[in-house]
């Protein structure tokens, strides 16, 4: 029975010790005081020097909590006592008392590094989610000088306050994200916290009510996609309801699912940007196995940093003006078209007789926002052109892609490409996925008259890839994994395909056919030889993200700029135009394409073996291009592409 009570004992104290840092220094101090008073008893027993024994005490107790005091006593039995309450002190009164105190300093400082402590802001920007888009976004944030500029004024702040709401937090994780965002982090503008946003009370902790925007990306590593959209929409509905806000913040997010578009918008009772991801992706990935050297167009169109992108203006002094006559004002800008209310359409490639109305805004291609302001004398000379018919429509009994490796925006995808083939287009599907999986995805998306079929096995083994007959089809797409743990399992996978598929094709007889690889991380594209049309996912979801956050507007553009049944974006030879080979200026090359009802926005420099390909968004008029083969004019046109391999896409 005497080990039960000892146990007993030991259980009681461990209670007692766990309930926090109080209790422990009231413990102690109540061990400090029993060994005052039974010393101070002791030694009032021993030694009649004492008057009472309070000063016994007294004495007992000074020389627990001091050392000093130790070559003060006279006789043998006091010097023994307070030898004993000297050493009883060092444990107790500086090793435990200090260790209570280390302990709770060490927690609290865990604490304050987990990041629970909840922020007191106003107008600040709010990232939900550590995903593989959350870099990305924070870095386009801070680098977006004149947007952002923009942004802050119309919310009163004179800086940006970047909020950040991760799942977990620690030193290495905020490392790790200072790391990938790169030069642009600033402590004093991003604040970390940790909290997950399906709990309301960790969306308190960040002030969400009280922002001025949130951005909630998605997780394309999560374990499905449904799970991944269902969590969107929860937070959409946690964050629809704050306790003591008139008006809510504007968010910004991203479901996969686009069928889900609307359920998330209804989740959330603000104003609100819905995105579907994996549709965006796939109009992408559409458009770079239609046009050689997308990427490299679109990396450029959606990038702050660097290069031309889009901004939409607006102003009482276009109103009765002809864009034909609001055309040659802009000295670095170029019109590409309008928004129009009500509905917020966006219209491209419009009849230039068009008159601006009261409430159109202008879309123009410039490097900042205030070269997409038109002046008020002509700068750009647009002469009056005969019309000729576009490039000839080529058409080709079939077109063969094969794509390696599965996601489930491969159906947004193959329904995409429908839309620009029109039905001469087959596909050959190898993937590791089960084929019922896949048919199961197919299901619920509109295949039009492509031609599917499926085939089983692991791209990334050398006997699977050798035994594919490469020089039967047009174009190989190699799809980045999301059922993968993380973004660089999901690369490692693509580049050992990539590697495999490239061996294969030096083996080829033949020319090989055009490859397009999907990465989940930008880092890695650096892998992937010049020539190859590279489409970083994350990295184009996140921009985008970015982009609307700032500019609500920019997501119904996006919208008609990508889809196959808007404006089309295209790649051609400037032979389509009849341009001869030789040395052209960017006006010259502008009036070709113009004579056949269609924009130049820019031109693209094919790689070479040791040059990534190149492209120059809105270059000046006089700037001189050498028109060859590896030249190709960046296009915005509403004319069907050319579907043979021809001037379009050779």
């Amino acid at each position: 029975m005497l080990w039960r009570a000892r146990n007993f004992a030991k259980f009681q104290l461990e209670r007692l010790f766990l309930q926090g840092m109080m209790v422990r220094l009231v413990l102690m101090a109540g061990l400090l005081v029993f060994i005052s008073v039974t010393g101070g008893l002791i030694a009032g027993a021993i030694d009649p020097s004492f008057k009472s024994y309070g000063e016994a005490i007294w004495w007992a107790f000074l020389r627990l909590s001091d050392p000093g005091y130790l070559g003060d006593d006279q006789s043998l039995a006091k010097r023994i006592i307070s030898t004993a309450l000297t050493v009883t002190g060092y444990v107790v009164f500086v090793g435990a008392l200090v260790a209570v105190l280390t302990q709770w300093l060490n927690r609290v400082m865990r604490d304050l590094e987990a990041g629970h402590t909840p922020i007191v802001a106003n107008d600040h920007v709010l990232v939900i989610g550590s995903t593989t888009r959350t870099a990305t976004i924070v870095r386009e944030m801070l680098t977006s000088e004149g947007r952002m500029e923009r942004f802050l004024a119309f919310h009163d702040r004179s800086a940006l306050q970047l909020v950040l709401l991760l799942q977990e937090l620690s030193a290495d994780v905020k490392s790790d994200l200072r790391d990938e965002v790169g030069p642009p982090w600033r402590e004093s503008q991003v604040v970390l916290r940790s909290g997950s946003p399906l709990r309301i009370e960790h969306l308190r902790r960040v002030d969400f009510a009280r922002a001025a925007a949130i951005v909630l990306p998605s997780d394309d590593l999560a374990a499905t996609e449904s799970e991944a959209d269902a969590r969107i929409i929860k937070t959409l509905l946690s964050m629809a309801r704050p306790e003591d806000v008139d008006e809510l913040p504007l968010v910004v997010t991203e479901v996969f699912d686009a069928r889900k578009v609307s359920v998330a918008r209804r989740a959330y009772a603000g104003p609100i940007e819905v995105l579907a991801s994996d549709l965006l992706i796939a109009r992408i990935l559409a458009l770079n196995l239609v046009h050689r050297g997308m990427a490299t167009v679109l990396e450029e169109l959606l990038a702050h940093v660097h290069g031309a992108e889009l901004h939409v203006v607006g102003d009482a002094a276009f109103k009765g003006k002809s864009l034909r006559s609001l055309r040659s004002r802009f000295p670095r800008g170029m019109l590409l078209g309008l928004v129009r209310p009500p509905k917020e359409k966006v219209r491209f490639v419009i009849d230039l007789s068009t008159v601006v109305g009261p409430e159109d805004r202008l879309v123009v291609l410039a490097d900042e926002h205030d070269d997409a302001l038109p002046g008020e004398e002509v700068v750009r000379d647009f002469p009056e052109v005969d019309r000729e018919p576009p490039p000839q429509v080529l058409e080709r009994n079939q077109e063969r892609l094969l794509i390696l490796g599965w996601s489930d925006r491969v159906p947004d995808l193959v329904s995409e490409l429908d839309h620009h083939y029109h039905g001469r287009l087959s596909v050959d599907v190898l993937a590791g996925v089960p084929i019922d999986v896949r048919l199961t995805h197919l299901e619920d998306h509109v295949m039009g008259d492509v031609r599917i079929q499926h085939f089983e096995g692991d791209v990334t083994r050398p006997s699977v890839v050798q035994r594919q007959s490469f020089g039967d089809y047009d174009k190989v797409l190699l799809v980045a994994s999301d059922r993968a743990s993380t973004g660089a399992h999901s690369d490692a996978r693509t580049l050992v395909t990539y590697l495999l598929v490239r061996r294969a094709f030096e083996k080829l007889s033949t020319t090989p056919p055009r490859l397009v690889v999907e990465l989940m991380d930008a880092s890695n594209r650096s892998l992937i030889h010049p020539g190859v049309d590279v489409v970083v996912s994350p990295l184009i979801i996140g921009r985008v993200l970015a982009h609307v956050t700032l500019r609500p507007e920019l997501r119904a553009i996006y919208d008609e700029l990508l889809t196959a049944d808007g404006p089309v974006l295209a790649t051609r030879k400037p032979s389509a135009y009849g341009v001869a080979d030789g040395t052209s200026t960017f006006d010259e090359l502008r009036d070709a394409v113009l004579r056949r009802g269609e924009q130049l926005i820019g031109v693209v420099k094919d790689a070479t073996h040791d040059c990534e390909t190149t492209v120059d968004l809105n270059p000046v008029g006089s700037e001189t291009y050498a028109v060859d083969d590896s030249l190709r004019l960046a296009i915005l046109t509403d004319t069907p592409r050319v579907v043979a391999n021809g001037h379009d896409e050779a």
